[in-house]
């Protein structure tokens, strides 16, 4: 269905939760495993999982939806904690492992390394299509510090600001 979601803990619960009806319901457990990201695949009927606990931090788990069968796949290779996995658009799964983002065979559970990513305490992450939003011009971190004009000039109530930063510090606009 598709108000239907998957919550995970840390103590190794599995629970299928419909908001419309407020249903919460256990569908799979397994002992020694706290879980940190869930990947649905409808095609295979089942949750791809990763643990946060230390003895399983680089392990891929299958989820069977329909018997509650958790069983492991296989190990990243990066012996790190798998933060978040989420489906690639082209139907992978992606993970991140410190602050990197890898690709992760659902054979296997192997982990390759795709990129590095820049950014400080980076937990979770989503795919999907790409949505550009107003005034977008580069997803790439600026030169230089740069307050642009305003819009719509003149203004009545309301005004855009779009400002770019070369760092990560805090701004405080005053106007």
């Amino acid at each position: 269905a598709r108000d239907t979601l998957y919550c995970g803990t840390d103590v190794g619960f599995v629970y299928r939760f419909t908001p419309s009806t407020s249903e919460l319901r256990l569908i799979a457990k397994r002992d020694g495993i706290g879980f940190s990201g869930f990947a649905l695949s409808r095609t295979l009927g089942c949750l791809w999982a990763t643990a946060s606990s230390p003895a399983t931090n680089d392990t891929l788990y299958s989820i069977d939806l329909r018997t509650g069968t958790i069983i492991p796949v296989g190990r990243t290779g990066f012996f790190v904690a798998t933060n978040s996995i989420c489906r690639a658009p082209d139907g992978g799964l992606l993970a991140v492992v410190a602050n990197s983002l890898v690709r992760i065979d659902t054979l296997t559970g192997e982990g390759t390394f795709v990129a590095h990513i820049a950014l400080e305490g980076l937990c979770a992450i989503a795919a999907g299509a790409r949505i550009t939003t107003a005034g977008e011009t580069s997803l790439r971190q600026p030169h230089a510090f740069d307050l642009g004009q305003h819009s719509p000039n003149p203004f009545n109530p309301t005004t855009v600001l779009n400002y770019q930063l070369p760092v990560f510090i805090d701004v405080k606009l005053a106007i």
